[in-house]
């Protein structure tokens, strides 16, 4: 599904360069890392772990969901 893309272009499937080809800078980096880890903190992902009423619930969980455990 991707290799007509990677045949085309290779530095578009790597997250650590920049449009141009060119290596990301530290702030760059820094920013996919915050957008990354931030995502668990939103509010309709802290709603599905509210929602848990006893760890015996994870399993099912977990299939509704890969965040909610």
């Amino acid at each position: 599904m991707l290799r007509p893309l990677e045949a085309r272009e290779p530095a578009l499937l790597d997250p650590f360069l920049g449009s141009g080809g060119e290596a990301l800078g530290v702030i760059g980096i820094a920013s996919l890392l915050a957008w990354g880890l931030g995502y668990p903190g939103q509010p309709h992902i802290l709603a599905r772990f509210m929602a848990i009423r006893s760890a015996d619930e994870m399993p099912a969980r977990r299939a509704v969901s890969p965040w909610a455990g």
